[in-house]
């Protein structure tokens, strides 16, 4: 292959690789990626609650009590998500372990299925309990489905290279 091929290949299919690397990153690693996501979170809330602070004082305009509380309030969350990283991921998982728990028991009060029931409370008892399998399940399927997606981008697009390279003449576009 010359330059000009592997420069067009590069280009071409470089996003559908990062999204091959970043599905093994989710299918090997969904915690890490979890605190990775967190991290990023929080320290968008903390620039973002340090703005909301020093903006209104460098266009000299008053900084209201409002914004100290929110300013503050917003660098506090950002502060607990670095410090704890892993958070959302249990809160998550939690929340939703509670919802499920909860419609289990209305659906079994109500006369729903006892089958659909019963398996609506163990799911919900399940993310109480462990509540960063929701959130590492969720990573693993969409790390898969990265994987997926851009390898057969790549595929294709390597497919219609081909054709492209094969042509006697590359200014004639082959319908087929």
């Amino acid at each position: 292959m010359d330059k000009k091929k592997i420069e067009h290949l590069l280009r071409t299919c470089g996003i559908d690789a990062l999204m091959v690397l970043a599905g093994v990153i989710l299918l090997v690693n969904p915690t890490g990626a979890t605190a990775l996501v967190t991290r990023l979170l929080g320290w968008l809330l903390v620039i973002g609650g340090a703005v909301k602070l020093v903006v209104p004082a460098v266009k000299k305009q008053p900084i209201l009590p409002g914004t100290w509380v929110l300013g503050g309030i917003v660098i506090l969350l950002g502060v607990i998500l670095l410090s704890k990283p892993l958070i959302l991921a249990n809160l998550i998982g939690r929340v939703l372990g509670i919802m499920l728990l909860i419609e289990g028991l209305h659906s079994l009060k109500d006369g729903g299925s006892r089958v659909l029931a019963a398996v609506t409370i163990v799911a919900g008892a399940v993310l109480i309990i462990m509540p960063r399998t929701l959130t590492n399940t969720v990573l693993v399927i969409c790390g898969i489905v990265l994987m997926v997606i851009g390898a057969v981008n790549i595929l294709s697009k390597l497919g219609g290279m081909k054709r492209l390279y094969e042509a006697k003449d590359p200014n004639i576009i082959d319908a087929e």
